[in-house]
């Protein structure tokens, strides 16, 4: 498991507190390679200020878009673990207009 402490978020809904982890583990690497999306820049992205929103269907799971450094609008919708303060990225893709308004708004 490769952790990542963060620290910032913006908009939207915010991961409550101080800071929160994003989880690794090869499934989502894999998972997430598929998209050609790499875990740099899921955590880019979240560093950069990304917008999240929770799920309707799923109360520990929530859609993050963001930009990475290049500048590219990634998509990722995460697990949350609020007692552990663990964000475990599921899947992903590159961001569609809509939500690139999103997440400018």
């Amino acid at each position: 498991m490769i952790v990542l402490r963060v620290e910032r978020a913006r908009r939207g809904y915010k991961p409550d507190g101080p800071s929160w982890c994003i989880q690794w583990d090869e499934d989502s690497e894999l998972e997430l390679a598929q998209a050609a999306i790499g875990p740099w820049e899921v955590e880019e992205a979240f560093l950069n200020g990304a917008f999240f929103a929770l799920s309707k269907l799923r109360a520990d799971h929530a859609k993050m878009v963001g930009v990475t450094n290049e500048g590219r609008y990634v998509t990722v919708i995460l697990q949350l673990n609020r007692v552990a303060r663990l964000l475990r990225p599921l899947t992903g893709w590159n961001s569609t207009p809509e939500e690139r308004n999103q997440h400018n708004g």
